[in-house]
C-alpha cells in the first residue's frame, strides 16, 4: 500500500538584495562600453547612481564579489540605451553572463526554450526575447499566426469584461520583475480552457453562454493560479539562486501530498 506523507514545498524566498559576480572581466567590459557611451567615468557613475570610486573599482576588477540588484538593473538599462533591438539583446546577454555563472546560463537557455515552445504551440514564433527597451517598454517580438491572433482577440475581449483581475495579476508579476512575455503567457494560459468550444464540436460552452458573474469567478481563480506560479524571483535571479537550496526558514511553506 502506498504511503502518503506531507512535504514542505518552497515558495518565493525573500528577494536577495545582491547578486554574485560570475565574471569580473566581462562586467568590466560592459562598464567600459558605458564609460565610452557617457563620455567619462564621472558621467557613467552618475548614470548608474554610484560614486566615481565605485565605478573605477568595478571597471578595474577591484570591486567585491557581489553586485546590488539596483546597480545590476541600472547597468542593463544604461548599456542598452540608443541601441537597436538586436544589439540591445546582445548587450543583455553579455551583462547576464557577467553575473550568471556558465552552469546557470544553461538554466536560462532552457527557460527561453520553454517560453518559445509554449508560444509556438499557441501559434506564434518568438523572434526576439527581451525584457524592456531603454524606455521601459516591452520589446519582445512575436511573429503571430492566425491561431495566436485569435487568442489575442479572446484575451482582449475578456479584458473588456473583467479587466481588474488581469491588471491585478500584471501588477504582481511586474513587481516581481517578470518580463512582459512571461506575463502574457500566464494570461493566455489562464483563458485557454475558455476556447474549447470549437475543439469539442460545440459541447463546451462558448464565451457568449457565460454569465458575467460566473466568468468573473473563473478568471479570478485562473489568473490567481498564474499569479501564484510567478510568486518567485525573476528569471536571471532565479537562475543564480537555483544552484543553492532555498532555506526553509525564508520560504513559504506549502503542503503537498507525495506518494511513495
Amino acid at each position: 500500500m502506498s504511503a502518503v506523507r506531507n512535504t514542505a514545498g518552497t515558495g518565493r524566498a525573500k528577494r536577495a538584495k545582491t547578486l554574485p559576480i560570475a565574471d569580473k572581466t566581462a562586467l568590466a567590459r560592459v562598464l567600459g562600453d558605458i564609460e565610452r557611451q557617457c563620455g567619462s567615468q564621472a558621467q557613467a557613475a552618475r548614470e548608474l547612481g554610484i560614486t566615481p570610486l565605485h565605478f573605477w573599482r568595478l571597471l578595474h576588477e577591484r570591486g567585491g564579489r557581489r553586485i546590488s540588484r539596483t546597480l545590476f538593473e541600472a547597468i542593463k538599462r544604461t548599456a542598452r540605451q540608443s541601441k537597436g533591438p538586436e544589439e540591445a539583446e546582445q548587450v543583455r546577454l553579455r551583462i547576464d553572463a557577467a553575473v550568471v555563472a556558465p552552469g546557470n546560463l544553461a538554466r536560462l537557455s532552457e527557460y527561453a526554450a520553454w517560453l518559445r515552445g509554449y508560444f509556438r504551440r499557441y501559434g506564434a514564433e518568438v523572434l526576439l526575447l527581451l525584457r524592456k527597451d531603454p524606455e521601459g517598454k516591452a520589446m519582445s517580438k512575436l511573429a503571430c499566426g492566425p491561431d495566436f491572433s485569435s487568442r489575442l482577440e479572446t484575451l482582449n475581449g475578456l479584458r473588456k469584461r473583467s479587466d481588474s483581475y488581469f491588471r491585478s495579476m500584471e501588477r504582481s508579476a511586474r513587481r516581481a520583475g517578470h518580463m512582459p512575455l512571461r506575463i502574457l503567457l500566464g494570461q493566455l494560459r489562464a483563458i485557454e480552457e475558455l476556447r474549447d468550444t470549437e475543439r469539442t464540436g460545440g459541447i463546451e460552452r462558448h464565451l457568449t453562454e457565460w454569465r458575467d458573474a460566473d466568468l468573473r469567478k473563473f478568471l479570478k481563480a485562473a489568473l490567481r493560479k498564474e499569479e501564484l506560479l510567478l510568486d518567485r524571483e525573476q528569471d536571471v535571479e532565479r537562475a543564480v539562486l537555483s544552484a543553492k537550496p532555498i532555506p526553509v526558514a525564508t520560504a513559504r511553506a506549502v503542503k503537498f501530498l507525495e506518494v511513495s
